[in-house]
């Protein structure tokens, strides 16, 4: 692939998303919120990573959002991950290996900000960057509470060896210091790190795992759960302080993420569904969304709903990691 430059010389703030082509709709409301909060005096270089969204997508992008302070690409990595991909000993997908791979894949860039699709901006992103107080850095992030609240429950305490786990971040909002990780660190070194057992949660899992001594903690209010989501309850089981916490960030978020089930898209009637809609509704792909393309449910939730007692007995028999279990997780996403 050819190499990517920034595309403004002076104040450029790189924002990374990874997308599918489904998922690419609700990428735009993520965009469109980053642009309502955007600062006129910032440059704001959008870089979409997607081996499925093409030229059409991109040019309706581009003519939707004709702001002199913004740039938006597509570019495919596949070029990079390929190798890895066609050797790995787990499945895991695409997109996943973009998020390791951004070392490498924009090597021009020192610091990006990566966000996720099912997210809300509610102020100016470029602010994140002087969130984080440290240079001695790889990522920098929230913690995952959701994940503390599983410790000991769903997951086992000692599952990714980490020493202190108030350092697992969530992966759907990051800094990362890209020249840190070339510097320190080969493509095959960080790509290689989930063949050596399946990870429940992917590339989050990863980064937690093997940059546990490097990742830097920023404000809980840059990647602040969604209430009425399946993460509420695990949350919840984090104790009461984390619980409280959570609950004032939720009205003064920077990021509103929608993490877990069910999707505001699914019109399930959560407490921040509507936040989420009224942002859609201004996007450049709202027609597909209310189209009722992008509502549809994994095969699995549709079947056996997520809260349900027959999914709790099929989490406990079903040994995590295991073929049965790749199986059944794939079948959900569908």
């Amino acid at each position: 692939m050819n190499v990517v430059t920034p595309a403004f010389k002076y104040n450029n703030f790189p924002i990374v998303m990874e997308t599918s082509l489904s998922y690419f709709p609700h990428l735009c409301v993520a965009l469109q919120s980053i642009v309502e909060n955007s600062n006129p005096c910032n440059n704001y270089d959008i870089l979409i990573l997607s081996n499925e969204v093409g030229d059409k997508e991109l040019a309706e992008l581009k003519d939707f959002y004709r702001l002199d302070n913004f740039s938006i690409r597509c570019i495919d990595p596949s070029p990079v991950v390929a190798p890895f991909i066609e050797t790995a000993k787990y499945d895991y997908l695409n997109l996943n290996y973009f998020r390791l791979a951004l070392p490498w894949i924009l090597s021009m860039y020192a610091k990006v900000v990566n966000l996720g699709s099912d997210i809300l901006v509610r102020r100016d992103i470029a602010e994140i960057f002087s969130a984080v107080d440290s240079k001695e850095f790889c990522f920098a992030g929230v913690t995952d509470y959701g994940y503390l609240g599983k410790l000991g429950r769903e997951i086992s305490q000692n599952e990714l060896d980490l020493r202190c786990p108030n350092f697992y971040i969530n992966a759907d909002v990051l800094v990362i210091n890209l020249e840190r990780i070339r510097n320190t660190r080969r493509i095959e070194d960080v790509l290689e790190i989930w063949q050596t057992r399946y990870l429940r949660h992917a590339e989050q899992d990863a980064i937690s795992m093997a940059f546990q001594n490097e990742i830097c903690l920023i404000d809980d209010r840059w990647n602040v759960f969604a209430p009425g989501m399946e993460t509420e309850e695990t949350i919840r089981r984090a104790g009461t302080e984390i619980a409280r916490s959570w609950e004032r960030n939720i009205e003064d978020a920077f990021i509103l993420h929608y993490a877990g089930e069910p999707k505001p898209w699914k019109r399930e009637k959560t407490p921040k569904e509507k936040v989420w809609w009224e942002t859609a509704i201004r996007s450049p792909q709202f027609m597909q969304i209310e189209s009722g393309n992008t509502r549809r449910r994994g095969c699995l939730s549709t079947l056996i709903p997520k809260r349900s007692a027959i999914r709790a007995i099929i989490k406990r028999c079903v040994p995590f990691g295991s073929r049965l279990w790749i199986a059944l997780k794939k079948f959900d996403k569908m």
